[in-house]
């Protein structure tokens, strides 16, 4: 998947460079201060943000998030296995509820699609 989507000439190129810029301009204009993105994949939106603040790719898929681990070293970002079902226990039981004030929860392109109905906002 990885490969359909970081090569300039792929066709979801532009989609995903497209996220990643609009994702960082409601980080500034919305003033959050973390940003979780559920159904991370591979990486290929939040790793490459350019921000400073903390970013978090949280996916159900261990093995994605291993190839995250593996291609990423990026400052104030962080890839976990996490369920979406359990996301505010998650958060809450790594005291990030009392660290952060304003996060962003994000969720994009394919990932809707495959999540339980009771998920989707």
């Amino acid at each position: 998947w990885h490969d359909s989507v970081a090569h300039k000439d792929s066709i979801f190129y532009k989609t995903y460079a497209a996220t990643r810029h609009q994702l960082e301009q409601t980080i500034v204009n919305g003033g959050y201060d973390v940003i979780i993105e559920v159904g991370c994949g591979t990486g290929d939106v939040i790793a490459n943000m350019d921000t400073k603040i903390q970013r978090y790719g949280l996916d159900i898929n261990a093995e994605f998030v291993n190839f995250c681990k593996d291609t990423y070293e990026v400052d104030n970002c962080e890839f976990l296995v996490v369920d979406a079902i359990f996301l505010e226990e998650w958060w809450k039981k790594e005291g990030l509820d009392k660290k952060f004030f304003k996060p962003l929860v994000s969720c994009v392109n394919n990932t809707l699609n495959i999540m339980p109905d009771g998920l989707r906002g």
